[in-house]
């Protein structure tokens, strides 16, 4: 469903230059026997297919190169650039930074937990992601290092995506975060900082502006 546009794009254009080409050269074909009429119908076929495939190609690199085109072609499933949140547990606040990275058509998280002091206590990445558009949810497996702990743990995240309005990329993003080794629910409210990647100095600055403490 995420490239529905994308392909659509590329039909489009092949179906243009199709018809320009049977334009050009329509007058010609209708002079031909049946025969050759014939070669040069299925011809066309497989130069239409080749054509397809070229532009499909050629967008789909686009598609890689510019973030305009995939903040269209993804509509309300776009998320990718930087995220930051906030939330307090056993009295001590954290902020969370998170990447969304959609350039290959996927989505992939990569995040970090910082203190109040900016020392990072935990990093984590995503192992699979669903955008769920119908319900406005974002659900994802991660699998996190906590510096304090000897071994990794793998974990499911549920937010709910909130966008300033109907059929716009989500804005800010609710929910919780839940490791398996205990099912504790980590509150958490991230708001998008940027499109594109910005430093952590200033990432987690804008956090700390979104969530004085």
């Amino acid at each position: 469903m995420q490239f529905d546009r994308l392909a659509a794009l590329a039909t489009a254009l092949t179906v243009t230059v199709m018809y320009s080409a049977i334009g050009l050269l329509g007058p010609w074909i209708g002079k031909l026997p049946l025969p050759q009429a014939l070669a040069v119908g299925i011809a066309g076929v497989l130069a239409s297919l080749s054509a397809y495939k070229l532009f499909a190609a050629g967008l789909f690199n686009f598609f890689r190169r510019s973030l305009r085109l995939r903040r269209f072609v993804l509509g309300p499933s776009f998320l990718e650039g930087t995220w930051g949140g906030h939330y307090v547990r056993n009295g001590a606040h954290r902020f969370t930074i998170e990447v969304f990275d959609q350039e290959g058509g996927t989505t992939t998280i990569q995040g970090r937990e910082i203190d109040d002091t900016g020392a990072t206590r935990a990093s984590w990445h995503s192992d699979a992601v669903s955008i769920d558009l119908a319900n406005m949810r974002l659900v994802y497996a991660y699998t996190c290092d906590v510096f304090e702990r000897r071994n990794q743990q793998q974990g499911l995240a549920v937010f709910s995506l909130i966008s300033q309005k109907k059929g716009a990329p989500a804005t800010i993003l609710d929910g919780y975060a839940a490791d398996l080794i205990d099912g504790d629910k980590d509150p958490n409210r991230e708001h998008k900082i940027s499109d594109g990647i910005t430093t952590d100095a200033e990432a987690l600055r804008q956090a700390r502006r979104m969530f004085p403490c």
